[in-house]
């Protein structure tokens, strides 16, 4: 047995990941004398296989080897990757998407700077290991992560990179203040304003960005996701002015700065407009204005859709006779603040995904022409609250390809969906009784859920 462990630790050693820990609590957690409300435990983009597991002792090459970093569609400057998550039976420890590989090759890449704002870094070795090499072949690495008002992240690697990349900030002293503000009002249930962020920058001149996050569920491949590849000094330049405004003004959420830009043309003729909430008027300078313009449809692949103002939008063009068609994830169906009920009553087509993992984009497709992807979810909080990142992209080339993909995804979704509602967690989800995730989010995984159990 002994001469296993040290094979194990050998085999660690050369494969260049950390060696094993005396100290056994590597899960970011808070401090055991301060008072954690309950409803600040609850996250519903928690990695959830990473809470008990130290992603360090994970050993990537006896796994499946991972997709290649091939995007999807591609023009000159921008590079489209998609995880399609009904493909994938649980989530990886490991970067086995095509978007992961993406971000590794261009983290390999990079010669001087990698600047980068993330929701939590969790189950992803690789992604860390790369990292880690760049930092030591001379990379200035620089990060900012979020963290809630009692300074924990939900993500269970975040601890242990904090550490063994201490170049960083949060955004917990803001959120502190804040939580401490709305308690002396009177207000409860305040559960901090998030670093919603899924973005890296590379040498000032690529951007890698989208819905993805640094997770097994992420990167990893189990979510449904998309990232873009983006290759533009003045993209990257704005990337890096919102980043800076965190980074090294101390600026989180509403204490930060207008910064948006619109009509960036690239060498491909890509037009992008890039916006930072929550100050930038994403809504009425980017979101509405491509739904009221749209002519002949509008595809929506989301994770959260609450904003009313954009039902309205939506709505409109419908009457318009614009194809409308929406594509939710199912937890986000059956929570308290879901609209699905309203929506299939104005007639709009909409079907809940019915897989194991989340559709967890944020993005929409119009008229071959359109994208808009990023972090932001289309909600009141995302829009105004949150710091995050939207883009709009203006290519035909790009536009038919994402029509394509979610066109691929509304096909693979039974019709029964376009009418009812599957549960996250239960027989009516393919895999999520035995994913390892806790999908509906009340504390019970797999077999543990009544609604697996019957």
């Amino acid at each position: 047995m002994k001469k296993i462990f040290v094979l194990i630790i050998l085999f660690q050693c050369i494969i260049g990941l950390p060696v094993f820990s005396k100290n056994k609590d590597l899960i970011s957690k808070p401090r055991e004398n301060q008072h954690i409300p309950s409803y600040a435990k609850i996250m519903n983009e928690v990695d959830s296989s990473a809470k008990n597991k130290d992603f360090r002792n994970f050993f990537y090459s006896f796994h499946k080897k991972p997709e290649e970093a091939i995007p999807y569609v591609k023009t000159q400057n921008i590079e489209l990757y998609f995880i399609d998550g009904y493909k994938y039976k649980k989530p990886a420890n490991y970067a086995r998407s095509s978007a992961a590989q993406a971000l590794i090759r261009e983290i390999n890449n990079a010669q001087k700077t990698i600047d980068f704002a993330v929701f939590g870094f969790s189950s992803q070795p690789e992604i860390l290991k790369a990292l880690l090499k760049a930092k030591k072949r001379g990379v200035q690495i620089r990060w900012v992560v979020d963290m809630t008002p009692w300074n924990f992240n939900f993500y269970g690697g975040t601890k242990y990179t904090l550490k063994i990349l201490p170049n960083y900030k949060t955004d917990y002293e803001t959120d502190k203040e804040t939580l401490e503000s709305y308690q002396k009002k009177g207000f409860k249930n305040y559960n901090g304003t998030l670093i919603h962020d899924k973005y890296f920058i590379f040498d000032k001149k690529v951007v890698w960005t989208g819905s993805t996050n640094i997770s097994s569920s992420g990167t990893g491949g189990y979510n449904t996701n998309i990232s873009a590849v983006i290759k533009s000094p003045k993209i990257a330049e704005l990337y890096t002015l919102d980043f800076e405004k965190m980074f090294v003004q101390g600026l989180f959420h509403k204490n930060k700065p207008v910064l948006s830009q619109k009509g960036i043309l690239l060498e491909d003729n890509s037009v992008v407009d890039v916006f930072f909430s929550p100050n930038s008027k994403i809504l009425y300078d980017g979101i509405l204005p491509i739904i009221n313009s749209a002519k002949q449809y509008i595809y929506v692949p989301i994770f959260y859709l609450t904003n009313q103002k954009i039902y309205d939008a939506l709505y409109e063009s419908k009457i318009k006779g614009v194809d409308i068609r929406i594509i939710l994830d199912a937890h986000s169906a059956t929570t308290q603040h879901s609209k699905v009920k309203e929506i299939r009553e104005l007639g709009i087509p909409i079907k809940v995904e019915n897989w194991g993992g989340k559709m967890h984009m944020k993005s929409l497709i119009s008229d071959d022409t359109y994208i808009i992807l990023g972090s932001c979810n289309f909600t009141n909080t995302g829009i105004n609250k949150n710091d995050e990142n939207l883009i709009i992209i203006r290519n035909t080339e790009l536009a038919k390809g994402f029509k394509t993909k979610f066109l691929e995804y509304w096909k693979i979704i039974p019709d029964n969906w376009l009418y009812a509602t599957p549960k996250p967690e239960g027989k009516d989800s393919i895999g999520s009784c035995s994913d390892g995730l806790d999908n509906d989010h009340n504390g019970l995984t797999d077999k543990e859920d009544p609604n697996c159990s019957k």
